[in-house]
């Protein structure tokens, strides 16, 4: 009798392939699964970036309308804002272009006006093509209708309007824009519009001076004698806190005359003060604030009546103090595009396609730039040059202690380092001055003329001395310069003059 052996437990040969074909099966299945489910996430994932992209390109032609319809008047800032992502990108970038065009109400009505002043056109267009910006021959209306109106100025950094500040155009930088160096396009069309240019020769005369147009156009200077008559005749009624630096103090009189209180504890700095103005006196500049001296008395007519502001101000009684007009509503003032670069020159042949409002500002300036080398300034145009190793964008930068008011006047304020302090420093501040003085080759004919009057007789100590008790009648409680700053100043006042002969030399030789 035969017998049947069982393999219960320990699988065939069949079984292990069946199994084997099972697992391959499902790995394919899984891994195709997989796949399947990847394919279709980023299906869905491209036709959402689609419909962004397609949103943007709507976006994109429906602001382009809107370029055409009127929109706020105001002078809108250069925003430039960027993103890594394509579809962000490209909106924020029509962002930024609809910002610079969003004043499009006063572009369309300028761009009438401008289209049909063909003289102020072809100036524009004469330094496009000069610079090679443009091709010479005719101009083609697409080219004549970017200009008028600004279209493109946001486009592209070399768009036209963006390329202009580098053949000279008249273009003035708004103080609400930092680092964007692009002239702003509402400021451009304005002034092509408004205070049509005169060419050079009716703003230089001889050579090197300003001519009578130019002087014209200068708004009055600060009246000093009606001033001190008001302010020594007043008596302070109130101090309050303001005018520069802690101790000092904004003062308001019984007639409601507001003056400006210096507190120094150094004298110097009095002295400073008080003697750069008298000089300014001196040279005819009507551009610094007049100034009185008064001695801080608790029991004195003038000074009791505010007692307890003074002594909470921690003024010591019997201090001498610097009364000076209260100047109200400066705006800040910048640097001219003729000092700005390396290449500083205010020169007669620079003196083209100026406006009215800035060949005002230039011939102040030229009297600043005399006033503040004779000082040795430390404040104003030096501060940037010297500052300009830690920024470099800072002659973009207002002037320190320099305001400008609505009328143009340009208004030197806070000249107390001058003529003492600052003449320390000369060794380190001394070439700021120098190359600011060589950059200048105009000058107004009455400065010239004191100049070459106090060069030949050597008499500024005696003038300034003269004009100062003269109008001051504390001037005995401060005394006059040191001898040795009085050589340093005229030491100056020749190295004014002979920059004056030479500017003669060179204009009259080309």
């Amino acid at each position: 009798m035969g017998s049947t052996v069982r393999t219960f437990g320990r699988p065939t040969l069949s079984h292990t392939c069946f199994f084997r074909g099972y697992v391959y099966v499902s790995v394919v299945f899984l891994l195709t699964l997989i796949f399947t489910s990847l394919l279709c996430v980023f299906t869905i994932l491209d036709i959402d970036e689609r419909r962004s992209i397609g949103t943007t390109d709507s976006t994109v032609d429906q602001s382009r309308h809107s370029i055409h319809q009127d929109r706020s008047e105001d002078i809108v800032n250069v925003a430039t804002t960027s993103n890594v992502h394509g579809g962000s990108k490209r909106i924020d970038v029509q962002h930024k272009r609809n910002n610079d065009l969003k004043n499009n109400k006063a572009i369309k009505n300028l761009k009438t006006e401008i289209l049909d002043d063909d003289d102020r056109l072809s100036t524009v267009f004469s330094h496009l093509k000069s610079e090679q910006i443009l091709p010479k021959g005719k101009i083609k209306d697409e080219d004549r209708l970017q200009v008028a109106t600004g279209y493109g100025f946001a486009t592209s950094r070399n768009a036209l309007l963006n390329r202009l500040p580098t053949v000279g155009l008249p273009i003035e930088q708004p103080t609400s824009i930092k680092e964007d160096p692009q002239p702003h396009l509402v400021t451009f069309l304005r002034r092509l519009r408004t205070n049509k240019t005169k060419t050079q020769k009716n703003f230089i005369e001889d050579g090197i001076f300003w001519g009578k147009d130019a002087e014209d156009l200068v708004p009055d200077g600060l009246k000093s004698d009606e001033w001190y008559e008001k302010a020594r005749s007043s008596l302070i009624k109130n101090v309050t806190s303001g005018c520069g630096r802690m101790q000092n103090r904004l003062v308001i009189t019984d007639v409601g005359m507001t003056m400006c209180a210096r507190y120094r504890i150094n004298k110097d700095q009095i002295q400073g003060e008080v003697f750069s103005y008298y000089l300014s006196r001196v040279l005819g500049i009507k551009n610094v604030p007049p100034l009185i001296l008064s001695t801080v008395d608790y029991r004195s007519k003038e000074w009791q009546s505010v007692r307890t502001q003074i002594q909470e101000a921690e003024w010591k009684d019997g201090k001498l103090v610097i009364l000076s007009q209260w100047v109200p509503d400066m705006e800040p003032s910048y640097i001219p595009l003729e000092f700005r670069d390396e290449q500083k020159q205010l020169y007669p042949s620079k003196i083209v396609n100026r406006t009215q409002a800035e060949i005002s500002e230039l011939v102040q300036w030229s009297d600043m730039v005399i006033f503040d080398y004779l000082t040795a300034n430390l404040d104003r145009l030096t501060n940037n040059m010297f500052n300009k190793q830690w920024n470099k964008n800072i002659m973009n930068n207002p002037v320190h202690n320099l305001g400008k008011l609505q009328s143009g006047l340009l208004i030197f304020y806070d000249n107390e380092s001058g003529l003492l302090h600052s003449y320390r420093l000369l060794e380190k501040f001394n070439k700021f001055q120098t190359e600011i003085l060589h950059s200048l080759c105009i000058f107004r004919a009455q400065t010239v003329k004191v100049i070459e009057m106090l060069y030949h007789n050597g008499n500024i100590s005696d003038i300034i001395t003269k004009e100062y008790k003269r109008n001051e009648p504390l001037y005995a409680k401060l005394v006059g310069l040191p001898e040795r700053n009085i050589d340093i100043l005229n030491g100056r006042i020749a190295d004014v003059f002979n920059q004056i002969q030479f500017c003669r030399n060179i204009i009259s030789s080309s």
